[in-house]
């Protein structure tokens, strides 16, 4: 397994963490609150996955600060950052379930999320589909 700490990114439940973690330092939130999966994932949640991972890529790029949260900070959060770590850092699944639980203790594991979020990663990789845009700058 992998170390467990990854420098300045960090999974909490709650936005007003931002001044706890950063007080007036520049850094990067991402805000899952309104992000729905419910229980199953589909290709829509699938598809935001591949839209904010690759922002949580550059952020720790860039040496700079990133908050992950949602509004129980369990499952949404913890997973968005599992599915970074299994798209950029090349951790196995269940590798990257448990460093997030590891930062996060508070973290449930949905081994089907992250079964599904793996076989469509695999899936859209075969088909040319899941080509990572890190920004809009990039494609020009």
């Amino acid at each position: 397994m992998r170390d467990q700490v990854i420098p300045n990114l960090f999974v909490s439940s709650e936005q007003d963490a931002v001044d706890f973690w950063f007080g007036q330092q520049p850094h990067v939130s991402i805000d899952l609150t309104g992000w729905n999966i419910d229980l199953e994932l589909n290709n829509e949640n699938l598809e935001t996955v591949i839209k904010v991972a690759p922002i949580i890529h550059k952020c720790l790029g860039s040496k700079i600060p990133c908050l992950v949260y949602c509004h129980g900070g369990i499952d949404r959060s913890p997973f968005m950052v599992a599915c970074y770590l299994l798209k950029f850092q090349g951790y196995m699944k269940w590798d990257a379930y448990q460093t997030v639980k590891n930062m996060h203790p508070e973290t449930i594991i949905h081994d089907d999320w992250m079964r599904a979020y793996a076989d469509f990663l695999k899936d859209g990789e075969s088909k040319g589909r899941t080509k990572t845009i890190i920004c809009a700058e990039d494609e020009k």
